[in-house]
């Protein structure tokens, strides 16, 4: 049974500047693949809000990644193999409705 883990991402820098760069461009005008965490993703679906990819290159893992923007944070969640991809979209878009809600 997939199980949920959750560790504090310490991306560098350059990880974070992609994915905010990546939020400032039109979603038309986005990286259609982004370096984040020493991993390359591949774009999959992206929107004003929200950004889904998936690692590139790799056949047999199949991990992910899924960023959404509220005023104040960019949430980023981490999926791996082992996991449901479609629990940790869920999870991030929820998280980031409640906080624009609340103005965060």
């Amino acid at each position: 049974m997939p199980r949920v883990v959750m560790r504090t991402l310490q991306p560098s820098k350059k990880s974070i500047s992609v994915i905010v760069n990546n939020f400032k461009s039109e979603p038309m005008e986005r990286r259609k693949t982004l370096e984040f965490d020493g991993k390359m993703y591949t774009c999959r679906r992206n929107d004003y809000m929200s950004l889904y990819a998936k690692e590139t290159g790799n056949p047999v893992k199949s991990y992910g990644l899924v960023a959404t923007i509220t005023a104040s944070f960019i949430l980023i969640g981490l999926y791996t193999q082992d996991m449901s991809a479609s629990i940790c979209v869920e999870c991030v878009e929820k998280l980031g409705e409640y906080l624009r809600e609340k103005g965060k």
